[in-house]
């Protein structure tokens, strides 16, 4: 079934298909809110079908893919064309809960769409969906109907011409052959060490080596094309440099730094690593994280990792191993947002999807405000100066001087202070020494 809905903002379509979002404002910097951040929202008001969305993908045309938790979303710029279920109809999705879309290499026409009703493959020149669901009679079926993530490798074409497409479900990853159109499974078995750490399969990576990395709820794992065994990578309480969490969401190569992983968990925050030596360095909240829940990651043109987290946005630079963070009063859809629900364009706009719609916005538009607020002293106590009574001594108009005499018996202080700015002050972060 299919309808199509106007949305009440329209954006415009450039050469090549690009889509081409509204500028952001000027970023603030933490210290001085001066001019609100802005990021370009979409949501129910502007035709998507539901605001919960749970994956994205532009193609190659140009046309932006949404994933929603009712229906498909196919927006040109200017509508959303929206595709749902229908029991009559044998040729239309599957399910309405879509969990990840991903365009097939060999077809401009094709796209693969994961649904808590199993696998569907899209004509985009037909509009018709054919359905790969589970058949407990049928060991070459799809392990489980709910596909989680979907990714087509690169090295299987040297041996079939054709690359493999991988699917992850709640219970088991999935390979598929485009010739007979029949599924491999991989299962996790607790008597053998080189099977899957876990059934269910949340990210399909592969790295510029052409090493394909699973991630799972229970680790990650690092599969040998050769064998067919996996290699497994979890969390050992007793090993600082081990992973920091099992609940792997998203896992992304940096292109400055090719032998790192960056390992987005569910609980454990950010993990970097180092392939050469095994090691995981981990990234919390106690380091500058919003939130230890991270969902999506995605590298900007000047190397820093925009991750999509259950407490709003965060920049990460590597370099500086520093965050920057983004939330709801900046113009993000919610602070909560969704796994799978990430895309950069050709042209480098970012899209992060959450349970209240999506943002888009182009990194290079953010800009940090360089005034740093004045910090003044608002209000001064001194104690026990006074031995008999022990009352405070409040020193009056204390912001208009420069300067108070304290004695060896004022032994105890208090003083508040506040920084010159008065637009988002709980962003004003201090530091002293």
């Amino acid at each position: 079934m299919k309808t199509q809905n106007t949305p009440q903002k329209w954006f415009e379509l450039v050469r090549r298909g690009a889509i081409i979002f509204a500028l952001l404002q000027p970023v603030q910097n933490l210290y001085a809110q001066n001019r609100p951040i802005k990021f370009e929202r979409l949501s129910l008001e502007q035709g998507l079908s539901q605001s919960s969305v749970n994956c994205i993908l532009q193609d190659r045309q140009g046309y932006m893919w949404f994933g929603t938790a009712d229906g498909l979303n196919k927006y040109d710029g200017y509508n959303f064309t929206v595709y749902k279920h229908d029991a009559l109809d044998s040729t239309s999705l599957s399910d309405n809960w879509v969990t990840s879309i991903y365009e097939d290499s060999a077809s401009r026409s094709t796209l693969w769409i994961g649904t808590g009703g199993g696998l569907n493959r899209f004509d985009c020149a037909t509009e018709r969906f054919t359905h790969f669901v589970n058949d407990p009679k049928n060991p070459h079926s799809l392990s489980h109907n709910r596909a989680l993530s979907i990714y087509e490798d690169s090295f299987s074409r040297r041996a079939t011409g054709r690359n493999a497409l991988w699917v992850g479900t709640e219970n088991g990853l999935n390979r598929f052959n485009h010739n007979t159109e029949q599924f491999t499974r991989f299962f996790s078995d607790p008597k053998n060490p080189h099977s899957l750490s876990e059934n269910a399969v949340q990210s399909i990576y592969e790295d510029h080596t052409g090493t394909l990395w699973i991630g799972t709820h229970g680790g990650l794992n690092k599969f040998d094309r050769d064998t067919e065994e996996f290699t497994r990578f979890v969390n050992d309480p007793k090993d600082p440099h081990s992973r920091s969490y099992n609940h792997v969401f998203c896992i992304y190569e940096a292109s400055t730094a090719r032998n790192t992983l960056w390992i987005g968990t569910v609980g454990g925050g950010l993990n970097k690593f180092d392939r050469e030596t095994g090691q995981f360095t981990h990234y919390t909240e106690k380091d500058g994280l919003p939130n230890d829940a991270i969902y999506g990651i995605l590298e900007d043109d000047n190397g820093h990792l925009w991750l999509s987290t259950n407490k709003g946005l965060s920049r990460f630079d590597p370099k500086t191993e520093t965050f920057k963070n983004y939330d709801v009063t900046d113009g993000l859809q919610s602070n909560e947002f969704n796994s799978w629900a990430y895309c950069k364009s050709r042209s480098g706009e970012m899209f992060f999807g959450g349970i209240n719609g999506f943002n888009a916005f182009h990194p290079d538009s953010i800009k940090d405000n360089p005034y740093l607020p004045p910090v003044v002293i608002t209000a001064f106590k001194r104690y026990n100066t006074d031995e008999t009574t022990e009352i405070a001594i409040e020193e009056k108009g204390i912001s208009a001087k420069p300067a108070i005499e304290l004695t060896y018996k004022d032994n105890f202080l208090w003083f508040e202070f506040a920084a010159l700015s008065f637009r988002h002050p709980e962003k004003n972060r201090y530091a002293y020494k």
